[in-house]
């Protein structure tokens, strides 16, 4: 498996006039506006058309023949399962981001996150703490590696209150419905998170590495415009927007 996305080459379909559609983690829900628009800067006559969910949910409607063309996935099993499948290019694949997982809480509460950690969560002020599910999500998983890790689980799991992905998560935390929550940085580092509470990142150490996972799918009729789609997000421009929105490509 290649690093990086191959871009589209002479025995590819072209991209010209193309429309593809990009089967997006929901981490990336105020990311893909910029990569689109930074895309489109250098490549006006392909339409982007996006459909954010959690990794799980989005990998079964590919296996399933769902019409994507591009997979971004928020871990790297989704993808090389599509892979094993047929379901997806295996030279096309490359990490594009690094996740990082932060601890949220509203600014009216008056504690002090960055000095307790992931143990603040044991007050009696947090009723109902938001993670992502889990079973269908990269964050979740990472979200319960993480309490169990500085022995916070037990005392919050009958608190947990499960967004089906990491967006939904975060919009517990904006409606009120979660006093405080473990979601992404590059949904904390948006509005309205951001203005409305502070955040702490988790030690990395506290959960499995969370690789961000490109691929093209391999049913995908727009080949030529799926790959140069995937090469913008592994250029230095695509980089740089990943980065401003707190998504950190590994190292080349």
């Amino acid at each position: 498996m290649t690093p990086y996305p191959l871009t589209a080459s002479a025995n590819t379909p072209s991209a010209a006039s193309a429309t593809i559609s990009i089967a997006a983690a929901a981490d990336l829900r105020f990311t893909m506006d910029a990569l689109v628009a930074g895309f489109n800067a250098q490549h006006p006559e392909v339409q982007v058309k996006t459909t954010f969910g959690s990794s799980g949910n989005l990998t079964a409607q590919i296996s399933n023949h769902a019409p994507f063309d591009v997979f971004m996935s928020a871990d790297a099993g989704y993808p090389d399962k599509l892979i094993s499948e047929k379901a997806a290019l295996a030279e096309t694949r490359f990490v594009y981001a690094m996740g990082t997982l932060v601890l949220w809480v509203p600014i009216k509460m008056e504690v002090t996150p960055e000095s307790a950690g992931l143990t603040i969560l044991k007050a009696g002020a947090f009723h109902k703490i938001a993670i992502a599910n889990p079973k269908l999500a990269p964050y979740g998983r990472a979200a319960e590696a993480a309490l169990k890790k500085e022995g916070v689980w037990d005392a919050v799991n009958d608190r947990l209150v499960l967004g089906e992905n990491i967006a939904q998560t975060a919009q517990f935390l904006t409606t009120g419905a979660a006093d405080a929550g473990l979601v992404s940085q590059s949904l904390a580092v948006a509005e309205p998170l951001k203005s409305t509470g502070r955040t702490i990142a988790i030690p990395a150490a506290d959960y499995p590495p969370i690789e961000q996972v490109a691929v093209v799918v391999a049913s995908s009729p727009q080949l030529g415009a799926a790959k140069e789609f995937c090469a913008f997000i592994a250029s230095d421009a695509g980089r740089t927007i990943l980065a401003s929105h707190g998504l950190h490509a590994p190292e080349r």
